[in-house]
């Protein structure tokens, strides 16, 4: 298996969008689909199963909220903690939000700690869609304590 560097990851992105031409949407429906794929197989279908999910707001964020469109759709339990205002949420994730917030699928903004716990509690799976390559900090925050929660 080989593992790529952030840079490498960073590039590769890049140039999806920049040389080929790739929308960012369409990048986040390509990872939504291949994320669900790899989870059909190592779970043995997704049925019966509850999938909570973390989004940040960014386009890591976007990747989670397109996976919890797909799970729904799909007939799957599905809850979201979005750990932003809706207002916050930036780029090409706001397209993904968009459509999510017209389904019916638990999707709570800001969340607070009690809304956290409740979702990694309820989950059988849980998908981490806080943060991409791009930290270059210390977690902090909701952020940090969502780790925290979820390592707990």
């Amino acid at each position: 298996m080989k593992i790529a560097t952030a840079q490498q990851i960073k590039n590769i992105d890049r140039r999806a969008v920049m040389d080929f031409g790739i929308p960012g949407p369409v990048l986040m429906e390509n990872a939504a689909s291949a994320v669900m794929a790899e989870m059909d197989k190592f779970f043995d279908g997704l049925a019966g199963v509850r999938v909570g999910i973390i989004c940040g707001k960014g386009n890591n964020g976007g990747d989670g909220l397109a996976l919890a469109r797909r799970l729904s759709i799909r007939g799957v339990a599905v809850r979201v903690a979005l750990l932003a205002p809706f207002s916050a949420v930036s780029g090409e994730a706001k397209v993904n939000l968009a459509v999510l917030r017209k389904m019916d699928v638990e999707l709570k903004q800001s969340a607070s700690s009690r809304s956290l716990a409740e979702i990694i509690l309820w989950a059988d799976i849980l998908v981490d869609a806080m943060l991409g390559v791009g930290l270059s900090s210390p977690l902090k925050g909701l952020y940090a304590q969502a780790v925290d929660m979820i390592n707990g």
